[in-house]
Formats: C-alpha cells, sequence, structure tokens
C-alpha cells in the first residue's frame, strides 16, 4: 500500500481496568463475626403476629426526575460548543453548528431527544463536492536502449515515433495503444510507469486510457559484449510493490553499485537478498541478475476507538492495532427504527459500506453512524489525504490518502486516484491541478492493483529538508455512466513542515 519516490523508483480513550486495580476484600485476617458452632440461635417465634396495618418498610427509590445527565456538544474538531444538565428522559437543545468554508452541515452524530445517560454529540458535515471536467493533459512516452515504438490514438492510424512522445494536452478518456518495435539481440523487459518503476505490461503491445498524466516507458536489455545487466527491484515476492529501482551493466569484477536504500511503509529495509560476491559469481556465468528487496514488517501500535462497531486486525497485548495493516470495521445491527449510513474516521465521512478496511497511521476513532430508516443518505465521493507523516523518518514524508467512489449509487464509473504534491516555494495557488505543466509538481497514481472504487495508498517523498513546506491534495477521476468525459474530484489542500 505504499509508493516510494524521489523520482528515484523507489479522542479519549475509555480506561479499562487493570490488573493492578486493588479492590477492597476482607483479609483472611480480618475479624467477622459469625456464630460460633455452640451458640443457640433463637429462632424466630412462631406465635409473634404482625399488625397487618403496621405498613411494611420498603427500600427508597430516587425520584426519576431528580436524576440528571452531561451532554457534551463539540465541532467536528473536538472542541466544546455546549455542554448541558439535563433531567432524565428530556431532550437537550442544540448549539448552532459553526460554519465550515467547504463543509456543508448535515447534522448531529447522536439523538438528544430522549436523554438516559452521558452524552458527548458530534456535529457531522460533508464536503462541498466541486466536480471539473478535464479534457486534456500531458502525454509521455519514453524507449529506453530500443529504437522506436508506433502509437494509436483513439482508434487512429498507427504512426512510428523515435526514442520520445510528448504532448502537453493529448485527449484524456481516450484509448492509446503503443507497440515497441521487436529488436533482435534485445530482450523486451516491457513497459514501465515512469513514476514508479511497476512493470505495466510485459508485452510488446499494451494499451491504456490516458489520464492527464500518463508517463511510461518501453524498457530493453541490451546484449553488450562482455556484459550484463543487474536489474534491482522491489519485487512483490519479497514483500515489495514491484517496482524496478534501478538496472546498470556490468562487466565480471565491475564494482557493483547498490541503489539508495528503498523505502516501504509499515516495513523497514532489511538489505538485498544477493551479495556482491553473488552477484560476481552470476554475471562470470554471463547471467544477466535480479536483485530483490528484503523487509522486515515493523511492530508499531496505534489506538482504534471503534464507537458501533467491531474491529479486527492485529494487535498487541493492550488491544493497540499494528500500524498500517488492514483492520476490518464492521458496523453493529442497527438500532430499532434505524440504518446504517457510514463509517465516519477521525470526524471524515470515509464509507458507506457496513464492512470497512482501515489501515490506522495514527491513534484513530471509527465511528458506524446511523440515521433514521427512512431518511436519504447523501451519497458522495469522498477522497482525502488522512495525514502526511513528518517524523517518522527525518528525510521522508509520507503521504497517506484514501478514497471512496458510490458507482452504484451516484451512476458512476471509478477511473483511478492519485495525489499531487509540491514544495510550497514552488506553490502558486493553481498549479495543484490534473494536466499542469508544472515540472515542481509531483503527481502520483498507485499501481494499477489498487484501480478499485474503494482504496488507501501511501506515497513516499524522500530527501526533504527539515523547515521544507509541502502541500499536497489527492484526487479521484470517474466518469458519469453513458459518458465519455473524465471528472475529476480534489480533496482539501493540506500542507506539512518538516
Amino acid at each position: 500500500l505504499s509508493d516510494s519516490t524521489d523520482d528515484e523508483i523507489e479522542p479519549d480513550v475509555p480506561v479499562r481496568p487493570s490488573t493492578d486495580d486493588e479492590i477492597d476484600t476482607p483479609s483472611t485476617d480480618d475479624e467477622v463475626d459469625t456464630p460460633a458452632s455452640g451458640d443457640e440461635i433463637d429462632p424466630p417465634s412462631t406465635g409473634d403476629e404482625v399488625d397487618p396495618d403496621t405498613p411494611s418498610e420498603e427500600p427508597e427509590l430516587p425520584d426519576i426526575g431528580e436524576i440528571t445527565h452531561t451532554v457534551i456538544f463539540v465541532d467536528k474538531f473536538g472542541n466544546i460548543l455546549s455542554e448541558q444538565i439535563i433531567k432524565h428522559g428530556e431532550s437537550a437543545l442544540a448549539p448552532t453548528a459553526p460554519a465550515l468554508s467547504g463543509y456543508d452541515f448535515i447534522g448531529w452524530n447522536k439523538t438528544f431527544d430522549n436523554v438516559t445517560g452521558d452524552l458527548i454529540i458530534t456535529a457531522q458535515y460533508k464536503r462541498v463536492v466541486i466536480p471539473v471536467v478535464v479534457t486534456t493533459g500531458p502525454l509521455q512516452i519514453d524507449v529506453v536502449s530500443g529504437t522506436g515504438f508506433k502509437i494509436s490514438i483513439d482508434g487512429g492510424d498507427y504512426r512510428p515515433q523515435g526514442l520520445s512522445y510528448y504532448n502537453s494536452k493529448a485527449p484524456i478518456g481516450v484509448s492509446v495503444t503503443v507497440i515497441a518495435n521487436v529488436i533482435t539481440g534485445k530482450e523486451f523487459v516491457g513497459w514501465i510507469d515512469a513514476e514508479n518503476g511497476t512493470i505495466l505490461s510485459k508485452k510488446y503491445t499494451y494499451t491504456f486510457v490516458t489520464k492527464g498524466n500518463n508517463h511510461i516507458k518501453a524498457l530493453y536489455l541490451t546484449d553488450y559484449i562482455g556484459m550484463n545487466s543487474v536489474m534491482f527491484m522491489n519485487d512483490l515476492a519479497a514483500k515489495g510493490s514491484g517496482q524496478i529501482l534501478d538496472m546498470q551493466y556490468y562487466a565480471p569484477g565491475d564494482e557493483i553499485i547498490f541503489p539508495v536504500d528503498p523505502v516501504q511503509v509499515g516495513f523497514d529495509f532489511a538489505g538485498w537478498n544477493m551479495t556482491p560476491a553473488e552477484i560476481q559469481a552470476k554475471l562470470e556465468a554471463g547471467e544477466d541478475v535480479t536483485v530483490l528487496a528484503l523487509w522486515t514488517e515493523q511492530e508499531i501500535y496505534y489506538e482504534v476507538v471503534i464507537i458501533g462497531g467491531t474491529g479486527v486486525g492485529s494487535t498487541d497485548s493492550t488491544g493497540k492495532y499494528l500500524a498500517n495493516r488492514k483492520v476490518t470495521l464492521t458496523a453493529q445491527e442497527a438500532p430499532e427504527g434505524m440504518k446504517f449510513a457510514y463509517w465516519v474516521i477521525n470526524g471524515e465521512i470515509k464509507s458507506y459500506d457496513t464492512v470497512y478496511a482501515l489501515y490506522p497511521s495514527a491513534n484513530t476513532t471509527a465511528e458506524a453512524v446511523f440515521v433514521a430508516e427512512d431518511a436519504d443518505i447523501e451519497y458522495q465521493i469522498l477522497v482525502n489525504i488522512d495525514t502526511i507523516d513528518t517524523v517518522t523518518d527525518d528525510t521522508k514524508n509520507i503521504f497517506y490518502f484514501s478514497w471512496y467512489v458510490p458507482e452504484e449509487e451516484l451512476g458512476v464509473t471509478y477511473v483511478t486516484a492519485g495525489i499531487l504534491a509540491v514544495n510550497k516555494d514552488n506553490y502558486t495557488g493553481d498549479n495543484l491541478v490534473i494536466g499542469t505543466s508544472d515540472s515542481s509538481v509531483y503527481n502520483r497514481v498507485p499501481p494499477t492493483t489498487y484501480f478499485t472504487p474503494v482504496g488507501a495508498y501511501t506515497w513516499t517523498k524522500t530527501k526533504v529538508a527539515t523547515g521544507d513546506t509541502w502541500v499536497a491534495r489527492a484526487y479521484v477521476q470517474y466518469k458519469i455512466n453513458g459518458s465519455d468525459d473524465i471528472i475529476v474530484v480534489y480533496s482539501d489542500i493540506v500542507e506539512a513542515t518538516k
């Protein structure tokens, strides 16, 4: 669930009783008066008469009207808006919810017309989504160690190209087919995503749909006399993400230059699966070599407070969940007269499904929200920068983002999701958009494995200096069913300083 680049390929938590809590119980040395075995106990006299006019003694019950409860209303960020003392069974009075730029207030997360216990009630909002139709964007195709390729755009004729093709305003949402040249004596590795090194296809012919941010490469191995290729990969088989990290040609005896240690969220780099001596042995045998990155899982755990449901995932002895690993949230059965509406994660609506896969990257509060059975649920496309981690590593920023596209409910088809990021020194206010020609803006899309309407992903930016501020926004591209137009929805813009 992560991608590493430098453009190198690469609430309050409920307290549970602890076993150390002391409970006062009589010790074995305490004296408790009990009758001795020889004592005589006078039984009640059967001749005693009870005056029927004498009232029996019954425990006094508190007047229900004297019982009160504390009701606290808070805003989206947990700040107290109103604190009220309400009599049992009566209603609380909701304060005015604060206005939030870019959001509409949609109500409170709990009912409060019949208060029977202490309550914390949170204001709920939905983001105002402004879809943007994007018609053009950059398309770049390069050839490495080859001679050229042919290209057909939107079903047109194939036209031969050299080692590079670039169109700053290529139409978005059209089909493009590229055919790499077959070269005698050269092995074709495949078509590669130039941004993250993922192999898109090992066939000479590759078809894709333009999204306004496509940059691919055709990669060949060259048959140099007395030399062979050494390819370093973050391979899936070694718990990696499938990228080609580096590739060089070496003769036997040449010093092997290893690439910079790769980064993968949730793992620590554990070295390579081959030593320089083992690589040399392969080269001396005239073989091409593939070297894989090895990883060990980090054991970082976060508190996940789950309200209105349950969670299943890898936990430690205290019940905290393993960072960046799936926690399956399942909403409880809806109370009578109500239905499940959505999951709210740290104040943001994240899913309309009763079962939701959460990947915690910090302490998290997850709440299943229920509404009246006859209430309408206003579905919308959800896309968020969940957090920008600037502290886990001294020289890297980790960007977490997620998306949810309710295809059936909205009558749309998901196309892709991604993230745009730039150093704030280069942020102009309008360059974090699909199709920007600003080369300082990073546009990162997850590998095709994550091309699903519900997902989460991370991107790691390396070589970030202390004091640098980075600005980012996530996006989703989709089509309205029956239309070829690609529409973009952006998240809020978020920034963080190293």
